[in-house]
């Protein structure tokens, strides 16, 4: 009689890695991202933080960088528009490409994609092939925020600047709150 117990986990050939979907590495080319610029106008940022002062520019320009950094890896989505790189985890096909809104996949392991092997819209999947380690490279990202994610680059900005003289914190961070609510995660 069969041992229906049997815990798969306990398998011999089970080897540890990537989950199905995960992103193993990820390249952005920063020539098209504009890495080095701020997405938001330094006038603007100044005025949603209520700074009347010109000593911290420079300061505010390196914390909108820290900060789309932080909002785009909270949300998985591109704050900037660019050229990306990633190897994914297709082991059973439909994995979502990151970063996205996906404009356009210009190849998927060095070959042109066909008609049937990209889905979707805004949010683009690789529906084959159905391998482990899979390269793609495509465009992605806004080229200009929508409100809500505009909303909470904002307050990730100001976080960063009222927060960097205290050591904690006993409320968690808004901007938190306002990504999560749009999050592809």
């Amino acid at each position: 009689m069969a041992d229906f117990r049997y815990n798969c986990d306990r398998r011999d050939d089970y080897r540890e890695g990537p989950s199905y979907g995960d992103v193993i590495d990820i390249i952005f080319t920063e020539e098209s991202s504009g890495a080095d610029t701020a997405i938001i106008p330094l006038a603007e940022v100044k005025n949603f933080c209520k700074i009347d002062i010109d000593e911290d520019d420079a300061l505010l320009d390196e914390l909108q960088l820290a900060a789309i950094n932080i909002c785009e890896g909270a949300t998985n989505i591109g704050f900037r528009f660019r050229t990306i790189e990633a190897v994914i985890n297709n082991g059973n096909g439909g994995a979502y490409l990151p970063y996205g809104p996906v404009d356009t996949v210009t190849s998927i392991d060095t070959k042109t994609p066909e008609t049937n092997q990209v889905l979707g819209v805004k949010w683009k999947q690789i529906e084959w092939p159905r391998l482990n380690r899979v390269t793609v490279i495509y465009t992605a990202g806004y080229s200009t925020l929508p409100a809500d994610l505009k909303t909470g680059l904002l307050q990730c900005i100001f976080y960063l600047y009222d927060e960097r003289k205290r050591s904690e914190n006993a409320y968690p961070p808004i901007y938190k709150e306002t990504l999560k609510r749009v999050s592809r995660k």
